[in-house]
């Protein structure tokens, strides 16, 4: 915001009422009668401006010097600034306020103190005044040393001080004493001897307090504080006493409820593993049963010509048990075929002398039914070698080794047989 608009802003906030007031407490024109209120709620729009602050102040309106003294930068204002403005008051209410908001903010504080109570001046005195009041009950600047030389200067000189500057020393010296400690009750000596101090506050409802009374005001305010303080605190550790048995309670009993359930839950899970180790040894007793009816029933319906391994092993084995138990009559045969196969060649070329004889005795077909028996026994299926057929050929052979051999003579000579010469 700028000068302009802020005075502006000003002017609107004023009110005839406030105007009024402020003149009864010995403010001058020009002023627009605006609150302390409304001026606090401009203070944290601007917040701080050193630049609009100087402007406001130049004005010499009372609502704007106020709000100058709000937005300025004290930190930052070098003593000449800082006394310039001091020495610019013109209203003790507006005293209050710059001492407040800058000369308690500023680093010349002690400078200013020491300057401005000594100053002829009633308003200037009375900010110095003012200022070391405002340092002993809101800072910690001056320490109790630098603080305990002024009570004899305010015993000196009270009831000789202006107006103002007599309300200004009366307000340090109870703020001294309200600081508590060794000063308290040096200050409650001082007071005492001072007595009541009488100060014109004009047409309004003000009062000046009596700094004895008001100083055995402040100390009991401050022990019923601590001892109200010690209670609160009390009833704080006996709440949290309480609270704490509470939650151990609590905690004991959910601990309990925690365990029981802890207990209900493992039984229940042994149920269920029990019952779930039945209906599995059902399943496993209902499978075992199921698959051995299958097993004899398949054996049951199982067709003729399927042979499972065991029975397709079987005619194997027995094929090779039979083919060794045949092998000896047939070697004893082939061991004695070849007197059988002269005897025989030995007729048949007797029988077919008168024969061509072109033709060519052919070789005994001994060989050629063995054979064809061996392919027949490799070709022909299992079942048809366990048949009937096989023993027939070997009974025709057993015939015709007994017509087939040969009548011997006395001499020993085989009938019928000839020298081939």
């Amino acid at each position: 915001m700028d000068l302009q608009e802020t005075m502006r802003e000003l002017e609107s906030l004023g009110s005839e009422q406030t105007r009024k007031t402020f003149l009864r407490h010995g403010a001058s024109e020009p002023l627009f009668g605006v609150k302390f209120g409304d001026l606090e709620k401009l203070r944290k729009r601007i917040r701080t401006n050193a630049g609009l602050a100087e402007a406001l102040w130049d004005t010499g309106n009372a609502d704007a010097r106020m709000l100058a003294t709000m937005v300025a930068d004290a930190a930052a204002m070098s003593w000449e600034h800082l006394n310039a403005w001091a020495q610019a008051i013109n209203w003790h209410s507006l005293v209050d306020v710059f001492v407040s908001n800058v000369a308690l903010r500023s680093p010349h504080f002690r400078t200013a103190v020491e300057t401005w109570t000594a100053q002829a001046g009633e308003l200037q005195s009375r900010a110095g005044w003012q200022l070391l009041a405002a340092l002993a009950t809101k800072t910690t600047n001056l320490v109790d040393a630098e603080l305990a030389p002024w009570l004899p200067r305010i015993e000196q000189g009270i009831h000789t001080a202006q107006n103002r500057v007599r309300e200004a020393m009366n307000t340090a010296l109870i703020a001294i004493g309200g600081r508590g400690g060794p000063l308290r009750e040096t200050a409650l000596e001082v007071a005492k001897r001072i007595g009541k101090v009488e100060v014109d506050h004009g047409d309004t409802a003000c009062e000046t307090p009596d700094a004895a009374e008001y100083i055995e005001r402040i100390r009991a305010r401050k022990e019923g504080g601590m001892a109200k303080a010690a209670a609160v605190a009390k009833n704080a550790v006996d709440s949290v006493k309480d609270m704490a048995a509470k939650a151990q309670g609590v905690a004991s009993s959910g601990a309990m409820n925690a365990v029981a359930n802890a207990k209900n839950v493992m039984a229940g899970a042994r149920s269920v593993v029990s019952s779930a180790q039945g209906v599995v040894s059902a399943v496993a007793k209902k499978a075992a049963a199921g698959a051995r009816n299958v097993v004899s029933g398949t054996a049951r319906k199982a067709p003729s010509g399927v042979k499972t391994a065991a029975a397709k092993k079987a005619p194997a084995r027995a094929k090779k048990n039979g083919a060794a138990k045949k092998a000896s009559p047939a070697s004893t045969a082939r061991k004695a075929a070849p007197t059988k196969r002269a005897s025989t060649t030995a007729k048949k070329a007797t029988a077919k002398r008168g024969a061509s004889t072109q033709t060519k005795r052919t070789p005994v077909p001994r060989a050629a039914p063995a054979s064809k028996r061996a392919t027949a026994k490799r070709a022909a299926p299992a079942p048809k070698r366990a048949t009937v057929k096989r023993v027939a050929p070997a009974s025709r052979r057993a015939t015709a080794k007994k017509a087939a051999t040969p009548s011997r003579s006395r001499t020993g000579v085989k009938k019928g047989s000839r020298s081939r010469s």
